[in-house]
């Protein structure tokens, strides 16, 4: 049975099933013949659902809320009842007033559809009066995405992770993709790779049947299962290093707490991690793993406030920590000396629930296989360079260049995570 992306129309046969998620964009398949009753492409559909965006203010919005019980009646017509959650998703979203305006008007959109179908429908887009109401809503669901989980219930939630199974070049794959209880897999022989647009982290050599997962923020490169929390968690740490070097550094001296969490129950409680440092018999009848390391970084001043580091800094959003601050006083005031101490947790990445999914299979099948969840706590003591001549005289000027180039890569990686 062939399924079709209602965003970028790629194509993949499959088992019948209500719906997937689309392995090269992200957004929701649906059935061909679901698709073909449009007489026009999903160009002209995406169309339509932007002239009715167009046409969504705040009064718009409210008008809608105030007619949402006459629209859910119509999503009780047999051709809405299998979207019927999903509208009611879409009006939780246009009353929440944290929702970003564009998602409400994408919502707005949709909903104003289904009270006025006729309304706005621009003249190239001849005989769109035969228009599915459910493809409009399947738009407006896809374009929004993961935002939207939410605002709908916990079996009807999107997932948000896609797994690789590289299998090797001679086995048949019988079912290229699967979707079962929120896990995503695509089966792929290595030269299919290319097709997709995926790429191995660090150009490193393809393993065949190895699971791989997309990266937290590049989805399109992907990360080996069985090292993603090695990955991440020495990544931070890479990324926080060259930060303060970036920030004119002379020395830097670090100390890393790893707990390893032996198994996916229960949540991370940094305080008995204060408690268990005393040795790793003690970590491990607590259901950790504990490995500590020190070392010591000196950086030459040449590297003294490289501001163009803010410009590839990756895990910097993702948690709070102290570098707002830091990154504030050694412009401003000249910060000769700092002590920071960060906590994190690898699970923020990929979640104990998708983990545990994982584990399930790997039950069945060897080849899905989980590295540990991973819990950091690192001490840093840092010596600074005196500020360079150019910041002394323009401390104020220096910073806002700072915020502007922050600013920026916020908005750089969360149009990246919004793809995936």
């Amino acid at each position: 049975m062939i399924f079709q992306c209602v965003d970028c129309d790629f194509q993949l046969d499959l088992l019948e099933q209500k719906y997937y998620l689309c392995p090269n964009c992200g957004s929701k398949m649906y059935q061909k013949k679901v698709l073909n009753k449009l007489q026009v492409g999903n160009k002209g559909v995406k169309a339509v659902l932007e002239q009715y965006q167009k046409r969504v203010d705040k009064d718009k919005l409210e008008e809608l809320i105030a007619k949402e019980n006459k629209i859910t009646k119509k999503a009780n017509k047999a051709g809405l009842r299998k979207v019927k959650d999903y509208i009611k998703a879409l009006f939780s979203l246009v009353k929440n007033n944290g929702a970003s305006n564009y998602n409400k008007t994408i919502a707005g959109g949709a909903l104003l559809y289904l009270l006025n179908p006729m309304d706005f429908i621009p003249d190239f887009i001849l005989g769109f009066g035969l228009m599915d109401d459910l493809v409009i809503i399947m738009i407006a669901v896809s374009i929004i995405g993961t935002d939207l989980n939410k605002y709908l219930t916990t079996d009807s939630t999107l997932s948000n992770n896609l797994f690789y199974l590289i299998q090797p070049k001679s086995d048949y794959i019988n079912n290229q993709y699967t979707e079962q209880e929120g896990v995503r897999v695509l089966y792929l022989h290595p030269d299919q790779l290319d097709e997709f647009g995926l790429q191995i982290l660090n150009n490193n050599l393809i393993q065949t049947s190895k699971l791989y997962v997309g990266h937290p923020y590049f989805y399109k490169i992907l990360i080996p299962c069985d090292r993603f929390d090695q990955y991440i968690s020495n990544d931070l740490i890479d990324e926080e290093i060259s930060l303060l070097a970036a920030l004119g550094a002379k020395k830097v001296k670090y100390q890393v707490h790893n707990f390893e969490q032996l198994s996916l129950s229960g949540e991370v409680d940094f305080n008995l991690f204060d408690q268990i440092i005393a040795g790793e018999v003690k970590a491990r009848k607590r259901g950790y793993k504990y490995t500590k390391q020190e070392k010591s970084l000196e950086f030459n001043q040449i590297s003294n406030y490289n501001l163009n580091q803010l410009e590839e800094l990756v895990w910097y959003f993702t948690h709070q920590n102290q570098f707002n601050d830091i990154i504030k006083n050694r412009v401003l005031t000249d910060l000769t000396t700092e002590e920071i101490t960060l906590e994190y947790s690898t699970s923020n990445f990929l979640n104990l629930d998708t983990r545990t999914k994982i584990n399930l299979k790997a039950d069945i099948d060897g080849r899905f296989k989980m590295s540990n969840v991973i819990h950091k706590k690192v001490n840093y003591k840092v010596k600074f360079y005196p500020r360079p001549q150019v910041v002394e005289n323009n401390p104020q000027d220096y910073y806002k260049q700072a915020q502007t180039k922050l600013r920026e890569r916020r908005i750089e990686l969360k149009d990246n995570y919004k793809k995936y």
